[in-house]
């Protein structure tokens, strides 16, 4: 199965249903309420959803936001990363291609526990499709991935860090990184190429972003004219 999102006509809970288990999956319904963000999160089986009332939005991995009402339709493989936003509230349908008594706990599950081959661009295709913008190569100990919103934070604190920027010209204000951050995190879908967020633990704590690498194009009003460069960037702790 692949991803797939379409806006289509509102139709009933049980209309819903029926088209569920004409796929021959089993389907369930329930009122999708969320006070807080998800953490984002993969499920192992694959699934379709039908909002049949009510509002929503979702992100995927790399922060891209996608807001829902009655009529959408939703498929996604296991293996996809996303969550859904505060302030939710929807009824769905959901049918997955495994039955409940199957599912394991939990079942949103850490990213970091999704098994290779449930990756959505398998490692042949990395070279032939480097705009794809699920991607994730993983060398040992380290992620290297696309950009999403919760990277924001972070990617701030190591240009406001003015040991880090020393010999950029000092430390960024919070304005000036997030300008930095949307034109690295656009650079993937504008050009096929760019600089890849550098993912990993440090002192046995959870994975964060380390840094970022990779290839940018230049401004054209640069001194040396329009050219790619390549640049990278580590926190100090890493």
């Amino acid at each position: 199965m692949e991803y797939e999102f379409t806006q289509g006509e509102p139709i009933s809970e049980q209309e819903a249903l029926d088209l569920v288990a004409s796929m021959g999956f089993h389907g369930l319904a329930f009122d999708d309420v969320h006070d807080d963000d998800e953490v984002l999160h993969w499920h192992e089986f694959e699934n379709v959803t039908f909002v049949i009332a009510g509002a929503g939005s979702f992100a995927d991995e790399h922060g891209k936001v996608t807001h829902t009402q009655p009529g959408c339709r939703l498929q996604a493989p296991s293996g996809w990363l996303h969550r859904t936003l505060a302030g939710s509230a929807s009824r769905i349908v959901i049918g997955t291609n495994l039955p409940y008594s199957e599912w394991t706990m939990p079942i949103d599950k850490d990213p970091a526990d999704r098994p290779a081959e449930l990756a959505i661009w398998p490692a042949d295709d990395l070279v032939s499709d480097m705009a794809s913008p699920v991607m994730r190569l993983t060398p040992d100990r380290l992620v290297l991935r696309h950009w999403h919103d919760d990277d924001r934070a972070p990617f701030a604190a190591m240009h406001a860090d003015a040991e880090v920027m020393h010999e950029m010209g000092g430390a960024l204000d919070r304005s000036a990184s997030d300008h930095k951050f949307d034109r690295y995190a656009a650079a993937f879908d504008d050009h096929g190429y760019g600089r890849w967020v550098i993912e990993g633990a440090t002192d046995g704590a959870d994975p964060c972003l380390l840094g970022h690498a990779g290839v940018m194009p230049n401004r054209g009003d640069h001194p040396l004219g329009a050219h790619d460069d390549v640049g990278w960037r580590l926190r100090r702790c890493a």
